[in-house]
């Protein structure tokens, strides 16, 4: 690893591809306030769906919970929200300004 910091540039090893119109499109459209919402709203709908699970749940008298699909849903939306919560935040700290 010696010699990595000494400021010259050195050639990219391999084919340099062009950035997708997508990526390009994706990367200039998302802020960070844009990035939030999208990720507190997907929180909401999974939160709001284990939410009606546990009602149901309560309803029928903690009987036995057949919901594995719905609960499963849920929580996949919850994840998602966490990661591009996680994503916009870590966009906007290290992207360019042109």
């Amino acid at each position: 690893m010696a010699g990595l910091a000494d400021g010259r540039d050195r050639p990219v090893p391999g084919p340099v591809l062009r950035p997708s119109r997508v990526a390009s499109a994706v990367s200039s459209s998302l802020t960070l306030g844009r990035g939030l919402a999208l990720a507190g709203a997907l929180f909401a709908l999974g939160f709001l769906t284990d939410l009606a699970i546990l009602l149901d749940w309560l309803g029928a008298g903690f009987g036995a919970l057949h919901e594995p699909r719905r609960g499963i849903l849920g929580m996949l939306l919850m994840t998602m929200a966490a990661e591009l919560a996680v994503f916009a935040f870590l966009h906007a700290v290290t992207r360019r300004r042109a």
